[in-house]
């Protein structure tokens, strides 16, 4: 572990953000099999993250704090939620759906629930809207208010009704990364990911929801082929950086600033020519002084650099309005 520390004390290079549950059965770096430096981690009762709307004047929570320190600050490209079986805080927020137990006067007592019935809301409001009929599909926002997924919570009847909520719940939490301006652009440029992931604490099995298979799907050898491919066709689908920077050599830049602009070359070669001739001339220049000799000197270079760019204008031009449109046609 200290050769690891040692490894990545200078230059730690995060994969992710990992959004995760405080309870303390879960061990993310277990199961996800990272190591140090590989992932921020954000831990708390139910793996929530506050939507945007919760801050009207300012952020005053760790969520969005982690989420601008990891994806604008280090730019990393992998949010990713994990919600768990027999999760307290869920267990808590099924039975806030009492009226009595969700009251003013309880939160003010009691800070969990304060801090689920403020950031769990929504996914107990989804949830009831179901009626229990989890054969039905259900609609949540991804990346963008216009791309959204369909989900099919837990078809098969496996969990209890506790753990349908904690998956309901993780997928809420997609929409709610989707919800900060800071994260937009990304977001739309398919440069930033957002993932759901779901541990089962007695089986130790972890499923990856997909959006191909519109459900959580248990991650084995059977699966991971199908997941990689999902995986590795949304990565496809990234922009290409607006600006890439490669490390050339001063005659490579030259030959690439050449066939971008071949008249600049004969504005170099004309301001070499004018400085030989005024070189040669210098010896020869009579009577004129020194100081006149160099202001027509430089007249005739900057005349030679300005006859340059303007037949380059023209070229550009010519190429641009009357070559191409030929070409077309």
């Amino acid at each position: 572990m200290v050769k690891q520390f040692q490894q990545v004390k200078d230059n730690p290079v995060p994969k992710a953000i990992f959004y995760t549950c405080m309870d303390s059965r879960m061990i993310p770096t277990r199961f996800t099999e990272t190591s140090v430096g590989d992932m921020f981690v954000v831990r708390n009762a139910g793996n929530l993250i506050p939507h945007s709307e919760t801050f009207v004047d300012e952020m005053t929570s760790c969520e969005p704090a982690g989420l601008e320190l990891a994806c604008i600050v280090n730019d990393i490209r992998h949010v990713i939620v994990c919600g768990h079986s027999d999760c307290k805080a869920i267990n808590l927020l099924y039975q806030l759906r009492n009226k009595e137990e969700s009251s003013i006067e309880k939160r003010r007592i009691s800070p969990l629930k304060s801090w689920l019935c403020s950031h769990a809301q929504s996914s107990l409001e989804k949830f009831i809207s179901m009626n229990g009929d989890f054969k039905q599909p259900m609609l949540f926002s991804a990346e963008t208010p216009q791309r959204k997924f369909v989900a099919y919570i837990d078809p098969e009847n496996k969990f209890c009704i506790e753990d349908k909520l904690s998956q309901v719940n993780t997928l809420q939490q997609l929409q709610n990364v989707a919800s900060y301006g800071m994260l937009k652009k990304r977001l739309e440029k398919h440069d930033l990911h957002i993932h759901a992931l779901w541990f089962d604490i007695y089986t130790g099995d972890i499923y990856y929801f997909s959006r191909r298979a519109k459900r959580f799907i248990i991650i084995d050898e059977a699966t991971y082929e199908s997941i990689l491919s999902e995986e590795t066709l949304n990565l496809k689908m990234n922009q290409k950086p607006i600006f890439e920077y490669n490390d050339e050599s001063q005659a490579e830049r030259l030959a690439r600033k050449s066939k971008d602009s071949p008249f600049m070359i004969l504005g170099i070669m004309g301001l070499v020519g004018v400085c030989a001739v005024g070189a040669y001339k210098y010896k020869k220049r009579g009577n004129m002084s020194t100081s006149i000799f160099l202001m027509q000197l430089r007249v005739a270079a900057q005349g030679t650099a300005v006859a340059a760019l303007t037949l380059g204008l023209g070229y550009s031009l010519v190429d641009k309005y009357i070559l191409k449109t030929k070409k077309e046609e």
